[in-house]
């Protein structure tokens, strides 16, 4: 593990994995000093030593560990207002460092997570969007979300719109893989595909953040 040296990231994983902030402060003491004295040495290596563990955390946050749990119940786009990842592909736990290393390598380090006022009475007081210490931006339309944003609002109202169309008749059942799903999008999600449709929307401006390598 050596979030905290450059020079092993650059080395090890590269792909601009150097400039990707901390999650935690004391992180960056964290420099590999017990790998390195190790291979110093001779030290025989095995296993990868290119793979690391990303969160998706609040831009806007001014405390560490700002993780926005909870992607699975909602749609996360990128700058453009694109989707790129099933967001509901399987359980949070399964996915949440996966479309966080997605976010880091293709994405320009930057997403949004968009939901609804169902989605978010249904977690109110709950730890899937609680750890920030910022309350989430909130608008009475999808244009005007995207403007709290800084995204473009033609662009975001077409991508929850035509989402929304996607999206198939089966019951919202948190509890498992529901298959309610969307089909026939670029991108689809395969489960928890509730309709983006009850103001007010909410949003979360993202950014990955690296928690161990």
């Amino acid at each position: 593990m050596h979030p905290g040296n450059q020079e092993m990231l650059t080395r090890y994983i590269g792909r601009d994995s150097h400039k990707l902030p901390l999650i935690a402060p004391g992180l960056k003491y964290n420099k590999g000093a017990g790998l390195r004295m190790c291979l110093e040495v001779g030290a025989g290596t095995a296993g990868s030593f290119d793979g690391m563990h990303c969160e998706l955390v609040d831009t806007r946050a001014t405390k560490p560990d700002a993780v926005i749990w909870g992607h699975n119940y909602g749609i996360v786009v990128n700058k453009d207002s694109q989707r790129f990842y099933d967001e509901g592909k399987r359980h949070l736990f399964a996915t949440f460092e996966m479309i966080a290393l997605e976010c880091w390598r293709d994405q320009a380090m930057s997403c949004f997570f968009v939901t609804d006022d169902t989605i978010m009475k249904r977690f109110d007081g709950s730890w899937v969007y609680d750890t920030t210490d910022q309350p989430p931006e909130k608008a009475d339309t999808i244009e005007e979300l995207a403007k709290k944003m800084n995204l473009d609002p033609a662009a975001l109202k077409k991508t929850v719109d035509e989402y929304n169309a996607a999206v198939n008749d089966k019951e919202f059942d948190l509890m498992k893989l529901d298959g309610k799903a969307t089909t026939g999008l670029q991108v689809n999600k395969t489960n928890w595909a509730t309709k983006i449709e009850k103001a007010p929307f909410y949003g979360y401006p993202m950014t990955s953040n690296l928690t161990f390598t």
